[in-house]
């Protein structure tokens, strides 16, 4: 929608700019010289529709960087050798600027205690175990790390555990999460947003930048009656959840995703983590649904994880393009019917619905089938994208073959490498495969070049394939769409 971003090195030197001329979705890499460096994102004309982010490899671990909305811009982005630090810069709306925390954390080992330490935004260790009735709202406070070094469990009892929201910025470390509750949607009080998430809401509708990390800890038994993620529901535009090294065990949501349900325009990252035994009706571990950027799922295992209605016994994905590296699967159970039916004991366990390689129109990704069926779930190489064949195209992103790319249909080319959309011939030329034709003759499909018609031939509309011959005693100039009649004294051959 025309949003610009630019990246610029310290000495105030444009290295890059860019935008997304069509779909949804792109990347770009961000490479350069040690540095420290600036990006900003433009407005665009529809900037509630335009989020960023910024994904840093090193050692083939993915972290976020930074991110944000339109209007943003994140400073101080250091890489190599210089400093690591950054801090986010919004013009429009808030940002995450992480913190590094102190080592020592004030001790808490009840609710009251824990709520009035969050309110210092401090770090915090939790030393006892205890139940959180009713649920601690984290709203708007950066800067906070909720930790455990005894594997302290933190019961919902009748209730929601946590409510992150507004631009928070929290990590949980080290703790247990047990018995979550959200009733169902029409008892709850706030409507769809209060029944989702049982043990932790990350954001909710309208939401911006709330910022979450759980790292070595436990979801168990969470429940969340009728809706969306037993343990933890992501909605937050320029947000995101990041898991990691975290079990997620007998989560139960009665519509998607068991253990995660992860909407609209946050970010999900999840590295390290076992999903056992969730249960949804649909997507029995994570739910992903119309994410606006890339969600990475490494190294994590799936196992005996059950969505009885529709398929997707592992995982449900509508809409979202997945990063997917080192994963297993093991007895998970979904739908008798669907798009893919997994191998071995992997009954149904993936629902897909878009997604594919997350490449941007116009080209492809090098990806195989993950598991045998009727669906369309791929493993893609990382990164590696190639364009389309002239004459051939994409007009959405996430091709995962080079057969994706299309043929322009009769009287339309590409003449370019990577093209989006085919092009239409004007009137008195034609669609043919070869810039060197020059017979009027074209092809009906997949058309590379646009050619004039020549002497003697014509066409008269836009889109042909072909120049029709004048008839007897008429002829053409070259590049002509009508015939005119042989002087007197003359005849046309």
């Amino acid at each position: 929608n025309g949003a610009v971003w630019s990246w610029m090195n310290s000495q105030g030197e444009v290295e890059g700019t860019g935008t997304l001329p069509s779909g949804s979705f792109a990347t770009a890499p961000l490479c350069g010289d040690d540095d420290c460096y600036t990006l900003t994102v433009g407005q665009g004309s529809y900037p509630t529709e335009v989020s960023w982010s910024i994904i840093e490899t090193v050692d083939g671990d993915d972290t976020t960087a930074a991110s944000g909305v339109a209007g943003s811009s994140a400073t101080n982005l250091c890489f190599g050798t210089a400093a690591p630090s950054i801090t986010s810069q919004p013009t429009t709306a808030p940002s995450y600027t992480p913190t590094r925390a102190p080592t020592v954390g004030i001790p808490v080992t009840n609710r009251a205690q824990l709520v009035n330490a969050i309110r210092t935004n401090a770090v915090i260790d939790v030393e006892a175990s205890f139940t959180v009735s009713p649920q601690i709202d984290i709203d708007g406070i950066t800067g906070l790390l909720i930790r455990s070094s005894v594997g302290a469990v933190l019961s919902g009892s009748n209730g929601r555990i946590f409510a992150c929201r507004n631009g928070a910025e929290v990590e949980f470390e080290g703790l247990v999460f047990e018995n979550g509750y959200t009733p169902s949607w029409s008892d709850a009080t706030g409507g769809f947003i209060a029944a989702c998430g049982a043990c932790m809401l990350v954001g909710g509708e309208g939401d911006y930048g709330t910022q979450v990390k759980v790292v070595d800890s436990e979801f168990r038994g969470c429940t969340s009656t009728n809706t969306h993620g037993g343990a933890l529901y992501l909605e937050s535009t320029g947000g995101s959840l990041t898991v990691r090294r975290t079990l997620l065990k007998d989560n139960y949501a009665g519509s998607f995703g068991g253990a995660i349900s992860a909407q609209y325009k946050g970010d999900l990252h999840v590295f390290d983590s076992e999903f056992l035994s969730n249960s949804a009706q649909n997507g029995g571990a994570l739910h992903l649904n119309e994410l606006a950027n890339i969600v990475i799922i490494e190294g994590n295992e799936f196992r005996y994880n059950y969505g009885p209605v529709s398929p997707g016994g592992a995982i449900r994905q509508d809409d979202t393009a997945i990063r997917w590296f080192g994963n297993v699967f093991e007895g998970n159970v979904g739908g008798t019917t669907g798009f893919l039916a997994g191998a071995g004991d992997n009954i149904n366990m993936f629902y897909v619905e878009g997604g594919g390689s997350g490449c941007p129109a116009g080209q492809y990704g090098e990806c195989s089938v993950m598991v045998d069926g009727g669906g369309q779930l791929f493993t893609c190489e990382r990164d590696v994208c190639e364009s389309c064949p002239p004459g051939r195209v994409t007009a959405d992103m996430g091709a995962v073959s080079e057969s994706d790319c299309l043929p322009c249909p009769k009287g339309l080319f590409a003449l370019d490498h990577g093209a989006s959309h085919c092009d239409s011939c004007p009137a008195g030329s034609y669609a043919t495969d070869s810039a060197e034709d020059d017979d009027g003759i074209g092809v009906t499909s997949g058309a590379s070049a646009c050619q004039i018609c020549p002497a003697g031939r014509i066409s008269t509309d836009s889109g042909s394939a072909s120049c029709t011959a004048c008839p007897a005693g008429e002829t053409s100039l070259s590049g002509e769409t009508q015939c005119v009649a042989c002087p007197s004294g003359s005849f046309s051959a």
